[in-house]
């Protein structure tokens, strides 16, 4: 295969620190992992009854609640890996980054544990990007202290059913526990570490964990075009009207904002407070949504979601976002104009004259700071290739981290 080093990644610069090395083909890997997938289908089957079976429960209503995994079987479909990223990124750190995908037919029952009510999964597809951090390297065997495992990002996971046809609502929250589960266990900041070397003087596994690059600081500033989800039958349609909220996700942090009452093209007061999102990882990505505020006894729930931002990477987010003037003449904060995928809003319950069925774009506006945590992190300058001053309002910062 066909190795390449460089100091690029993705089209962007990497910090001065960091190497990398693309292995073009990763057959031998995959010939590997088809041996070793019908150990890994055992483990894997341990952790469903184990870790997922829980969950499930506590997840789903009644008469599902006491639901359990009365068969498991994977099928003949292996994952696939490739292509891989190794980054060397100090003397004690280097990072393999793979993606994984895998798709098979499967054999998974689930029994509901009352009634005789069960119901199936015969499709199973997954794709990710798999991190391994070794770290800390040692100099005596086998020179790898332990290796940590995780996702930079949530992992896309598909099931398709068989028999929920006549029990709405439940296969969303069979998929929502299914992505609590591997949040939970894998996605950053969450991780799992292995220790390979014996000497424990040696390797300290909680103090090699992987900490924090610097924090995202975003700020929801305006938006143009919302869908008028309030809108009535027999109502004014002149003036469509929406609750507008969003809600923000990074790794295991998420935000809201407030709600601007009665506005399609809504402004957050200049006093919003800023999100703080903790970055372990440049491609870790923004989750966005703008939501429809539904508080409310009478007002019916026919339409959430307004719109979404596409999953946007922190490198990527900085990247694209540009500097702007303030009226002292010195940058401000990034600000980034992104335009909202709209096709998941329930448009049958909007007016056929609202702006989303015409065919107009919705529009979101954010302001984006970075601020560094370690020594040797990439700044704003090195990230984006543009100037931004130092953010200001932030006098510290306190992160504590608790173990069980």
């Amino acid at each position: 295969p066909a190795l390449q080093l460089g100091a690029m990644q993705h089209g962007e610069p990497l910090a001065a620190e960091d190497v990398i090395a693309d292995i073009s083909s990763l057959s031998w890997v995959n010939m590997l992992f088809s041996s070793l997938w019908p150990k890994a289908h055992v483990a894997l089957t341990e952790f469903v009854h184990a870790e997922l079976t829980p969950r499930l429960q506590e997840a789903l209503p009644a008469p599902f609640n006491k639901v359990h995994f009365a068969r498991f079987t994977l099928g003949a479909g292996r994952p696939e890996l490739g292509p891989v990223e190794v980054m060397k990124h100090s003397e004690s750190h280097v990072q393999v980054e793979l993606d994984i995908k895998y798709f098979s037919d499967v054999d998974i029952l689930l029994d509901a544990g009352a009634g005789g009510i069960s119901f199936g999964i015969r499709q199973l597809s997954m794709a990710g990007r798999l991190c391994l951090a070794l770290k800390p390297l040692v100099t005596r065997w086998p020179l790898v202290g332990g290796v940590h495992v995780f996702f930079a990002n949530q992992p896309k996971v598909e099931l398709k059913y068989r028999g929920l046809a006549e029990f709405p609502g439940l296969a969303q929250k069979v998929q929502g526990a299914v992505d609590d589960v591997i949040r939970q266990a894998l996605v950053l900041p969450n991780i799992k570490s292995f220790k390979f070397s014996p000497d424990a003087q040696t390797v300290d596994l909680e103090d090699a964990s992987q900490q924090p690059l610097g924090v995202l600081r975003v700020r929801v500033l305006r938006a143009r075009n919302l869908a008028g989800a309030n809108w009535q039958l027999g109502s004014n349609v002149e003036r469509f009207t929406s609750d507008p909220f969003c809600a923000m996700r990074l790794g295991a942090t998420s935000m809201k904002t407030s709600t601007v009452r009665g506005e399609t093209s809504p402004e957050w007061p200049s006093d919003e407070p800023v999100a703080c999102l903790l970055v372990y990882h440049h491609e870790q990505e923004l989750e966005l949504e703008v939501l429809n505020d539904n508080r409310g006894v009478f007002r019916p729930k026919l339409v959430n979601l307004l719109g979404r931002m596409p999953p946007t990477s922190v490198r990527t987010l900085l990247h694209r976002a540009e500097p702007v003037q303030g009226q002292d003449g010195q940058d401000v904060m990034l600000r980034r104009r992104v335009v909202l995928d709209t096709s998941s809003v329930n448009t049958a319950m909007l007016h056929i004259n609202d702006p989303v069925n015409t065919g107009i774009p919705s529009e979101l506006e954010l302001s984006v700071e970075w601020l560094d945590l370690v020594s040797g992190a990439p700044t704003v300058s090195e990230l984006t290739g543009k100037s931004a001053r130092k953010p200001n309002g932030l006098v510290g910062l306190l992160l504590v981290e608790l173990h069980g």
